[in-house]
């Protein structure tokens, strides 16, 4: 459709041209049926003697050419309102696809209605690759039952945040604080769900990691605390095989 702006005072300056063809039209016509036997010229029927006529011509006149520019106004300030929500939706794109959280959106039958490059690219797929899919297919069965639960959460008008890992196209697992959101259509009711997702797949591995060290740590401290009893009692043993008190760690020194 024909953008509104690429039609400047189109509708004015059309709603004259109707006006000044409907006063000459009119004034022709009424000579022609009323006056048929006069030669009033054509000032005469531009310009009536008849006050009466020249009012009812002068009204309708006014009436086309006041329409028009009120028509034309409208279509202006249309146009006006058309620039804005352009500049408006064209911020809105650029700060979604530069975002660095991966933003997508999801339908009432949870498939992905809009997904952004960043997520796509986190998943290790294109845009298109990812619209149309449903959410549980980029997750394992453990966690499709935690998504499950926050997405009802959701319909309940929740909003809420979470850590939940994913599945990329490679098979490997990427882990990501979503927050997620009702989304909801013009009439208010819930038409889906938000999430921004960002990726903390670093963050859990160097937990992972910590937690792994933590635990060897504690084997070895048990391991030392068992060794040191074991040789405890082995002193003891040997001590009361010769006859002489056996002493313990702390009194080495």
């Amino acid at each position: 459709m024909k953008s509104l702006r690429k039609v400047p005072y189109k509708i004015a300056i059309t709603g004259t041209l109707v006006a000044v063809i409907f006063w000459v039209f009119e004034g022709t016509l009424h000579r022609l049926v009323f006056d048929a036997d006069t030669n009033p010229g054509v000032i005469g029927i531009l310009v009536p003697s008849d006050p009466n006529e020249l009012w009812m011509r002068a009204f309708i006149f006014s009436l086309i050419l006041s329409f028009s520019l009120y028509v034309q106004s409208v279509v202006m300030k249309l146009g006006s309102a058309e620039a804005l929500l352009r500049a408006s939706e064209n911020r809105y794109r650029d700060i979604v696809e530069t975002a660095e959280e991966g933003i997508w959106i999801l339908d009432k039958a949870n498939r992905v209605f809009f997904v952004n490059r960043k997520m796509a690219g986190m998943l290790g797929y294109s845009v298109d690759e990812v619209k149309g899919r449903h959410i549980f297919e980029f997750m394992d069965e453990e966690e499709r039952k935690v998504c499950g639960a926050r997405l009802e959460a959701s319909k309940r008008g929740e909003r809420d945040q979470y850590e939940i890992r994913l599945r990329r196209n490679d098979g490997s697992a990427l882990w990501v604080l979503v927050s997620g959101a009702p989304y909801l259509d013009e009439a208010g009711e819930y038409a889906g769900a938000l999430a921004m997702a960002t990726d903390i797949t670093g963050r859990k591995k160097s937990e992972e990691a910590l937690s792994e060290r933590v635990e060897e740590l504690e084997r070895f401290r048990k391991a030392t605390v068992e060794r040191e009893f074991r040789i405890k009692e082995l002193k003891e043993t040997v001590a009361k095989l010769e006859g002489v008190p056996a002493k313990g760690p702390e009194e080495k020194f």
